[in-house]
């Protein structure tokens, strides 16, 4: 019996040109994978890669300022809408891996993050992207996001590369 279709199909296309992708991204965190983050295989756990884009994106709003409204239970928090990553290179225990963010779409709720795993020797480990939707926490429903919020990513993703 053949395979019934997909009900949802997904793809992590690279980027046409990376040096320019690259470019795009103003904020840069450094980590290296501890020992217990590694696989029976000796490299990071892919699981591991989406704790390192939670805390980047907490990163990104904390740099703006707006670190109240991540893992909050306060009036509003940014919950996780979906999130992808597509590994193309093997990181190893104590890599010092350069973890790129941004911002790429600012929707009416909800902003969609991109992220970008640089190896030691600038190729690219992994890319990630993801939506976090602006919730308020008492009724769990979407609420559009500040102005102020919409102005502080616009003003930082516009501004020239550091």
């Amino acid at each position: 019996m053949p395979l019934d279709p997909p009900f949802a199909s997904i793809s992590l296309d690279l980027p046409a040109n990376t040096e320019e992708w690259l470019r795009r991204f103003h904020l840069w965190l450094d980590f290296r994978p501890r020992l217990y983050e590694t696989d029976a295989n000796g490299h990071m756990s892919q699981l591991t890669y989406f704790g390192w884009q939670e805390w980047a994106s907490f990163q990104y709003w904390a740099n703006l300022g707006y670190d109240t409204y991540f893992a909050s239970m306060d009036t509003v928090s940014l919950f996780m809408g979906e999130q992808y990553c597509r590994f193309l290179a093997e990181v190893q225990f104590n890599d010092a891996i350069r973890l790129g963010v941004r911002v790429a779409r600012l929707g009416t709720s909800s902003a969609g993050l991109e992220y970008a795993f640089v190896r030691p020797d600038g190729a690219l480990a992994a890319i990630g992207v993801n939506s976090q939707v602006l919730v308020e926490v008492s009724t769990r429903r979407p609420v559009p996001l500040p102005d102020d919020l919409r102005q502080a990513v616009l003003r930082f993703e516009e501004s020239p590369a550091s």
